[in-house]
Formats: C-alpha cells, sequence, structure tokens
C-alpha cells in the first residue's frame, strides 16, 4: 500500500502554524545565507508509481504540471544574475516531461553546471538517450544520479513482498535497545525489470564517458542511528554490485533515508530555542534551506486552482504550499524557511540527509 505524502491529518494541532508550533513557541527557522545550488521541478509524472516516493509521482499524478522551456528560461536568467553556478533537475521523471531535452539543452548551453536526477527506464530511452550522450561526448558539465533504491533487485523492483520474500537483515551490533535486525516486507515497486534496465542504461552512459552517480534509500520506519546501520551494512552491497558489473567501486553512492509523511504524528516540532541551544550548529550549517530553493508548478495553491510557478525551501516539501517563498529567487532570498514540516526532522535534523551534492 503506497501512503499518501499530500495527507493533511496533523495530530494535535502540530505543524499547522508557519511560524509557531502547537505549544506557541517560536519555530525554527533559517535564514538564506548563499547559493550553492538551484533546484526545478519538472512536474509529478512519472512512467512508475514507486512505493515510498518522496513526491508521490506516478503516470497519473497531475499535482504538479510539467514546467516549460519558457518559464525554466526565466529562472535561470535570474540565476544567472545571481551568480547561482549550479542548476539541478528532479521530478517525477524529468524525461517523462516532453520540454525536458530542450530544457537540458538551454541549461547546458547558458553555461551551467547541472545535476540531473532520472530512473534511467523506457523516458530516458525515448527522451534522454541521445540527448545524454550528446551533452556527454561534449564534455558538458553533467552530473546523472541514477535511481537504484537497492542493490537487491527484488527489493527495487517489488511492491508487497508475500512472506516468503520478505527481506530481513542482521544488524551485527545495533545501536538500540536490542533490536537486531530491520526488514523489508514493501519493495519500492519500480516494477519487473527495472533493476537490469536501470543498470545497463547506466553502464552505457558511464561507456559513453558520462559523469554518474547512484541514489539508494532506506526501508520505511527507519531513521536515526538505525538507518546509519542500515547504510554501513548496505553499502558493501552496492559496492559488490558496481564491481560485478564493471563500474568503479567507489562509483559515487548516496543512500536516503525514509522521510514519512506529513501526516506522521510521532515527529516533535523544533522549536528556535532548541535550535539555537540544543541541536549542533553543524546540522543546521548542512541544511538545504540556507543554501538552495527549488522551483516547481503546482496545479493547487491553498485549494485554489494554480498556474505560476513558485520558489519552495527544499525539494522535500513543495506540496505544503504554506512554505512557498514567493514567485522570483530574490524574493525567496529575503524569506526565512521555517521547519514547519515533519519531514524537516524527519529528513533533514534527524536523517542527517540533502539532496545537493555539497
Amino acid at each position: 500500500m503506497r501512503r499518501t505524502a499530500t495527507s493533511k491529518s496533523i495530530s494535535s494541532g502540530r505543524f499547522q502554524l508557519l511560524e509557531k508550533c502547537a505549544d506557541g513557541s517560536e519555530r525554527a527557522r533559517q535564514p538564506f545565507r548563499s547559493w550553492a545550488e538551484l533546484w526545478i521541478f519538472t512536474g509529478t509524472r512519472c512512467n512508475l508509481a514507486c512505493t515510498e516516493c518522496y513526491t508521490e509521482s506516478s503516470p497519473r499524478n497531475g499535482s504538479f504540471r510539467f514546467i516549460t522551456v519558457e518559464e525554466t528560461e526565466q529562472f535561470l536568467k535570474e540565476a544567472r544574475a545571481l551568480g547561482i553556478p549550479k542548476i539541478c533537475y528532479t521530478g517525477g521523471e524529468p524525461f517523462y516531461n516532453p520540454h525536458f531535452p530542450d530544457i537540458l539543452d538551454l541549461t547546458l548551453e547558458m553555461g551551467f553546471q547541472c545535476l540531473l536526477l532520472t530512473n534511467l527506464t523506457r523516458p530516458y530511452e525515448v527522451r534522454g538517450k541521445s540527448s545524454l550522450h550528446r551533452h556527454s561526448a561534449a564534455g558538458h558539465s553533467l552530473q546523472i544520479r541514477a535511481s537504484l533504491d537497492h542493490p537487491d533487485p527484488a527489493i527495487h523492483e517489488g511492491g508487497d513482498l508475500d512472506p516468503a520474500t520478505v527481506r530481513r537483515y542482521r544488524v551485527p551490533s545495533s545501536p538500540l535497545n536490542g533490536h537486531r535486525e530491520y526488514w523489508f516486507e514493501t519493495g519500492f515497486n519500480r516494477g519487473s525489470g527495472n533493476f537490469k534496465r536501470t543498470l545497463t542504461n547506466l553502464r552505457d552512459l558511464f561507456s559513453a564517458g558520462g559523469e554518474i552517480s547512484v541514489a539508494g534509500r532506506g526501508p520505511r520506519g527507519v531513521g536515526g542511528r538505525l538507518f546509519q546501520a542500515y547504510v554501513e551494512e548496505t553499502v558493501p552491497r552496492f559496492r559488490s554490485l558496481f564491481e560485478s558489473r564493471g563500474f568503479p567501486g567507489d562509483l559515487p553512492l548516496r543512500i536516503f533515508p525514509d522521510i514519512g509523511t506529513r501526516s506522521d504524528h510521532d515527529v516533535p516540532e523544533i522549536t528556535q530555542h532548541q535550535c539555537r541551544t540544543l541541536i549542533p550548529e553543524t546540522v543546521f550549517e548542512g541544511l538545504m534551506c540556507n543554501r538552495t530553493r527549488m522551483v516547481a508548478v503546482p496545479s493547487k495553491r491553498n485549494g485554489q486552482p494554480n498556474d505560476d510557478p513558485l520558489v519552495f525551501p527544499c525539494t522535500i516539501v513543495p506540496d505544503n504550499s504554506a512554505m512557498a517563498l514567493g514567485k522570483t529567487l530574490r524574493e525567496s532570498m529575503m524569506r526565512e524557511a521555517y521547519l514547519a514540516d515533519p519531514r524537516c526532522y524527519r529528513f533533514c535534523v534527524a536523517g542527517g540527509a540533502s539532496c545537493s551534492e555539497t
């Protein structure tokens, strides 16, 4: 069963107000410090409907429409004026957006560094292969991050696993209260054959000189120190897979934690006092909202139809319309980002994760 990331049921009145916690305390917030990169959301449509997808993307999800070349160009010009060095694209599946090959051409022709997140399946083969090969051959600054959720193809491809295929993994020295294993009862539902397909296309790009990396994900409900144990156990499995397929053993790899949903009620609100006195400064210096923004085009805003691109503090909260920071990059820089969503805690603070390469 896929969870609904857009659920609005937050328990006990928490996460209802942007600037205040449920107990009236001042909510943690972060000022914008400097530009590392700009993210652009290509839309929620995707050829796949993966379990645990951070954006609930699917072929039918139109909650964020495709961004156009003209809209993207407007933000690229502003980004260039602001001295932003890098543009990052995510979705949905970027190549499911019919405008994306032209968007990518424009981005690289304007001289930006570029990071592209893609599942490297059918849309890439239809719309992206020739484009990425051409840009790789030209030596453009293009990084391609492929989604490979787990080194076990049954987990990467499968949905609900039957009892015979549930994957249980021992944790040699569990840090939490005697818990000595984690398990997958649900795979990521990438679809039969797509494990091999992604690896084949990744190998093809590598052979063509493409700068490639891989992104994996952690199991449902596993966070904090247990997630770190999961990473330590899983990375060697990925490394063995890479070497068996002819990739460098040190191929760049990132594993992201489960971030739950907006309806999760087991996540604490973070007050400004805690932010400044209890949580290490290094944690907050690493938050994406200090140094990035993301442009997206939600089909609705506050329940009303919307057709305008909006700027959000980061990649994980664009479905929370209260967190929009304006319609231009300059406007968004002038506003502080409030940690007003449960996923701010799960992904960034407790998970220590960032979608950035830096």
